[in-house]
């Protein structure tokens, strides 16, 4: 990507580009690991909480008949 960019830089605006592009990666791995150990417990918590017991079957269940009949229609 940076050589797609690059080109169209002039220099002191290049120099001002390289922390962001340095940083990008960083807080992208910082963000990916802060859903998955934090936001995801508690999604996968509040999903499962609206699963009944005795019902129409489980979360896994019902989120597949859901993907069918929207594939369908």
């Amino acid at each position: 990507m940076w050589l797609f960019i690059a080109p169209g830089l002039y220099r002191h605006e290049r120099n001002a580009f390289l922390p962001f592009l340095a940083a990008t990666p960083v807080l992208f791995l910082i963000g990916a690991a802060f859903v998955y150990y934090v936001m995801l417990p508690f999604a996968i918590r509040f999903f499962v909480s609206y699963e009944t017991p005795g019902g129409h079957g489980t979360l896994a269940s019902s989120c597949r008949r859901r993907l069918a009949n929207i594939s369908i229609s």
